[in-house]
């Protein structure tokens, strides 16, 4: 066997005088290697199908010891050539209408979901509720195709792959009892990551919501955003829990709103290109907010007094030292190059504050090198420290 490029389909007026004698007036469009000498598409080795059936045939695999097409009349156990059951009519509907209802420049959203365990979920497009601030459907009423990959190897058996062509619908992922997955859910200016134990649904939503359900649920969820959608200098921000049964995880403007009936050892890392941060936190706050105080430092802000705004800030991590600062008192002098030195010769015992601002080089403890650098700096022969 062999694979072939499907890459358009278009109307037709297309009569086969040999085998099925029937019109198609469609036809998808395709690259076969075994007829690209030419560099031309050759018009035999096309998908020719009828849009008011979906029967279909490709003439140059259809001969007298070989019949490569269907007709809706033969049922689905109908040998069909060199494709047997592979393009029946729900195969053809889903690629034709697939391409025949997207702008080139339209974006199809998609996941990829792994279940060690062989599980098989379901994964739909949320009907609409009305409510536009909850679950919604999207603009065009489209549902989802699955599709796979054939050269994957036999490690990715439990992969499973949908296109979900409106990238402006919701969408849910669902198993019958708690089981194990991990997930990409992508749709371009956001994309989701999902590491989850004993998980048995989530939420998706184009905005920036991610819902969990679960039973005593252990998660690792990031959403990670380009340009149009960043509210922080993170472009990924995630978090990781325990013993949860319930999680909604929302980007807003102000950041990242975290919701769930757990919020013990959460534990928050971000990061782009050049920075990265990690905080980790407990309350008994069921709804916190994830902010940036700067690019080195994640905040967490509870709503404390009930009055529906984050304003109380309950935890923070220790951001970027500021490198060279050893007395803390807002400056670099003299006095942090004698502070250092003293610890250098057992005097004193710096704190482990202390000691981050003094390691200039990195290597995990302040020595003479670091109190080199910081007099050269002291003195203007360079102009930056760490």
């Amino acid at each position: 066997g062999h694979a072939v490029l499907v890459y358009g389909v278009e109307n037709c007026d297309y009569t086969d005088t040999n085998y099925t004698y029937k019109h198609y007036d469609k036809r998808l469009l395709i690259a076969d290697p075994n007829y690209l000498g030419t560099n031309t598409l050759y018009d035999a080795a096309c998908l020719y199908f009828d849009s008011s059936d979906y029967s279909w045939i490709i003439p140059a695999y259809t001969s007298d010891t070989q019949a490569c097409y269907w007709n809706a009349t033969f049922g689905l156990d109908r040998p069909c050539g060199g494709i047997i059951n592979a393009m029946r009519y729900d195969s053809v509907t889903e690629c034709s209408d697939l391409m025949v209802t997207r702008a080139f420049d339209d974006y199809i959203a998609g996941i990829e979901v792994d279940t060690p365990d062989s599980s098989i979920p379901d994964f739909s497009r949320v009907p609409n509720t009305g409510n536009p601030d909850t679950e919604y459907a999207g603009a065009d009423g489209k549902g989802v195709f699955p599709y796979k990959l054939e050269w994957a190897d036999k490690e990715e058996d439990n992969t499973l792959l949908y296109a979900a062509p409106d990238n402006t619908a919701s969408y849910t992922l669902s198993y019958k009892n708690p089981t194990d997955f991990s997930l990409v859910m992508d749709y371009e200016p956001i994309s989701y990551f999902a590491d989850v134990e004993n998980g048995s649904y989530a939420l998706f939503k184009p905005s920036g919501q991610f819902d969990l359900r679960g039973s005593n649920a252990v998660y690792d969820v990031s959403i990670v955003t380009n340009d149009k959608k960043c509210v922080t200098d993170w472009y990924c921000v995630g978090i990781s829990g325990t013993k949860t049964d319930s999680l909604s995880y929302t980007l807003t403007k102000a950041g990242y709103e975290l919701t769930a009936d757990n919020l013990k050892n959460v534990t928050v890392s971000a990061h782009n290109d050049d920075v990265s941060a990690e905080l980790t936190f407990s309350t008994d706050y069921t709804s916190v907010l994830i902010y940036e105080i700067d690019e080195h430092t994640i905040g967490i802000k509870a709503d404390t007094d009930g009055n529906g705004t984050y304003d109380t800030v309950i935890a923070q991590s220790e951001g970027k030292p500021t490198f060279g600062d050893i007395t803390g008192d807002g400056s670099i002098d003299i006095r942090d190059v004698i502070m250092i030195n003293q610890a250098i010769f057992g005097k004193i015992t710096l704190t482990p504050e202390q000691s981050k601002a003094g390691d200039i080089n990195g290597d995990g403890m302040p020595d003479a090198s670091d109190s080199l650098t910081i007099m050269k700096y002291i003195v203007k022969l360079i102009d930056t420290l760490g």
